[in-house]
C-alpha cells in the first residue's frame, strides 16, 4: 500500500508495521509478581464443610440396624390393602402434577 501524502497518516501506518514486526519476533513478556490468591471465610468453611460431608458414610448404620432389628423380629407387617392405595394414590398426584390439575 503506498500513501502519497508523507504526514501524520504515514508514520502511523509505518510505526504499525514495526510494531507487528517487533510483537512478531518477541516472545510474550513474563509476568513479574506471582498471583495471589485469596479465599474468603465463607469459601473456607464451605470447603470443611465439604471434607466433613464427604468423610461421613453414605449409609446411616444405625437405622439399618434397627431395620434388621424390626425384620428379624417378624415385623414389619404390611397391609396390601393399604400399600396398593397409596401407591394409587401417588400416581394420582404425579398425573395431576403433569397436568395441572
Amino acid at each position: 500500500m503506498r500513501i502519497d501524502n508523507p504526514g501524520l497518516t504515514t508514520g502511523l501506518v509505518k510505526e504499525e508495521v514495526k510494531q507487528d514486526k517487533k510483537t512478531a519476533i518477541l516472545p510474550p513478556p513474563q509476568h513479574t509478581t506471582a498471583d495471589v490468591v485469596t479465599i474468603t471465610d465463607t469459601a473456607t468453611r464451605m470447603q470443611q464443610l465439604e471434607q466433613v460431608i464427604t468423610a461421613q458414610s453414605a449409609v446411616n448404620n444405625q437405622r439399618v440396624e434397627e431395620l434388621q432389628h424390626v425384620i428379624n423380629s417378624g415385623g414389619p407387617k404390611i397391609s396390601h390393602f393399604d400399600l396398593a392405595a397409596k401407591i394409587l394414590n401417588f400416581e394420582n398426584n404425579l398425573n395431576n402434577a403433569r397436568t395441572g390439575t
